[in-house]
């Protein structure tokens, strides 16, 4: 959970364990290694930095749930 400033996946897999990522407005994860991330609170409203060349994957989305497009650059 990135609440406020800013979260840098510099080293892959940082939060592997982790149910959601959540972002919080404002807040930014910025990802600079290869993430799995189990899934992405649709709540969020802060944003998802993907480095290029970076692979962030979900590995137990709901894919029931919608995911805002704006959540991501890269």
């Amino acid at each position: 959970r990135v609440e406020e400033g800013t979260l840098k996946g510099d080293v892959a897999d940082i939060l592997p364990y982790a149910s959601s990522l959540w972002v919080g407005d404002g807040a930014t994860f910025v990802t600079g290694a290869d993430q799995d991330i189990q899934s992405i609170d649709a709540t969020s409203s802060g944003t998802i930095d993907i480095s290029d060349g970076t692979v962030l994957r979900l590995t137990g989305q709901d894919t029931s749930v919608a995911l805002n497009a704006s959540l991501f650059n890269g």
